[in-house]
């Protein structure tokens, strides 16, 4: 009995193994040109001080911590939950910023999740330096994520108007069209159901196999009707 046990947690063991794997190799799509954006980002603004991530924790967080070792740059943190282990636990449109506070501040993946999104960026517009910046990434075409905390899509005109106080604001989209499509089959991989688990790790595969034909006919084919999100800077 205590064998059989053992070899059953072993299975399941090696099949959640397999399974992350295949989560991580999709995310190669899904997160396509988001972390490139933000490291090129950073790499390229001069004279930063004091940096502000609103969402700790996850690999976003460990790249900028990266970069500011590198850049030797003070990086501060802060998320509503603690169990991410922000340097400052609060939500972003409450919290009291001391007056140009911060030569940059990154929101990646987190307008999406704030009941009142303008609420945060007049509140973020506080801590910013005057001549700081301003980097913010969000899904457009994408599958629900972090539920019940989805509240938004952004278009890249609702963002400009978001965004009205700032200037300098770059707003580009991460992928093409055909990339999106991709990236919603793969990502059926994410579904609680086991058919969906097994039918996105196919799309995986095929996606993988398929990714030469995707790229070229998205640059031979342009359109700005449908990506999985935006990248967007500013300045104050």
């Amino acid at each position: 009995i205590m064998f059989k046990i053992l070899e059953n947690k072993m299975i399941k063991i090696i099949i959640n193994k397999i399974y992350g794997y295949f989560v991580d190799l999709s995310k190669v799509f899904s997160r396509k040109n988001l972390n490139k954006f933000i490291s090129k980002e950073l790499h390229d603004t001069d004279n930063l001080n004091k940096v502000l991530i609103i969402g700790a924790g996850g690999r976003i967080h460990k790249l900028v911590e990266k970069i500011s070792l590198e850049k030797s740059f003070e990086l501060i943190s802060m998320d509503i939950n603690k169990n991410y282990n922000p340097d400052i636990i609060s939500d972003i449109c409450e919290y009291k910023f001391t007056h140009d506070e911060y030569d940059l501040i990154i929101m990646p993946e987190v307008l999406q999740a704030i009941p009142t999104p303008h609420k945060a960026i007049q509140n973020i517009l506080t801590g910013i330096k005057k001549g700081g910046s301003i980097i913010i990434t969000v899904p457009f075409i994408f599958p629900i994520v972090d539920r019940p905390h989805d509240y938004f899509r952004f278009t890249k005109y609702g963002l400009n108007f978001l965004l009205k106080d700032f200037s300098e604001i770059i707003i580009f989209e991460r992928n093409s069209w055909i990339e999106s499509i991709n990236v919603l089959c793969v990502r059926l991989i994410m579904n609680n159901d086991i058919l969906s688990k097994i039918i996105g790790t196919i799309f995986i595969i095929l996606a993988y196999i398929n990714y030469p034909f995707v790229f070229l006919l998205g640059k031979l084919l342009k359109s700005d009707y449908l990506t999985t999100g935006y990248n967007v800077s500013g300045k104050k």
